[in-house]
């Protein structure tokens, strides 16, 4: 967390000049343990150490709707605890589940984009069936009800998962291929997202002071 820690404080230090976003105040080890607590679950390291120690979200300065990661309510970020069944994350591959009556075929260009294992289904939204959503912890809208998620159970735990709604109808693992990487952790997402945003923070304080 070393590496991500420093990033981090360079994008705050840039901030502080260009204003851009709002650092959403950390929670404390207090509210994080009661959270793990109620709903017996415990929390994947990097993103307790960040939601703990960096900020708990992070907001774009007067523009309400966009986020760069979201804030973690203790009390709503996981399921409401009357409705709670417990299950594991089930989803080890890539799922495309098409839309109502599609007929689910492979794409032919598929593998250029998504070389992983892929699982066809016709039906119109098994991923928010049996419990699967009570699972994760959304970190990210990405547009049109979909959004990125990290997996709180199971043998996914830890990993970022992406429910495609904008351009599919499929849920996915992460992945980097310049780094050759099949899985992305939270760590791993964050600190490639504020690497991004420092070069565009940075890009700004040389455009405004040629």
């Amino acid at each position: 967390m070393k590496t991500l820690t420093e990033k981090f404080h360079v994008l705050q230090k840039l901030n502080e000049k260009t204003k851009t976003f709002i650092f959403q105040p950390c929670l404390n080890a207090v509210e994080i343990e009661k959270f793990e607590s109620k709903f017996n679950i415990s929390l994947p390291e990097d993103y307790k150490y960040t939601i703990k120690n960096l900020a708990n979200g992070i907001y774009y300065n007067g523009l309400e709707s966009l986020r760069v990661f979201e804030k973690m309510d203790p009390d709503n970020a996981f399921f409401l605890q009357d409705e709670y069944v417990w299950s594991e994350f089930p989803l080890d591959k890539r799922l495309y589940f098409g839309y109502p009556g599609q007929d689910i075929q492979k794409e032919e260009d598929e593998e250029s984009w998504y070389p992983y294992e892929t699982e066809y289904v016709n039906d119109s939204n098994p991923y928010n069936k049996g419990g699967t959503t009570y699972n994760t912890i959304n970190i990210l809208s990405t547009g049109c009800g979909g959004y990125d998620f990290i997996v709180v159970n199971g043998k996914e735990k830890g990993n970022i998962w992406c429910y495609n709604k904008l351009s599919n109808n499929d849920i996915y693992p992460l992945y980097n291929f310049e780094k050759n990487m099949k899985r992305i952790s939270f760590g791993d997402w964050l600190l490639f997202t504020v690497e991004k945003l420092i070069d565009f923070e940075q890009k700004k304080i040389t455009d405004n002071n040629p």
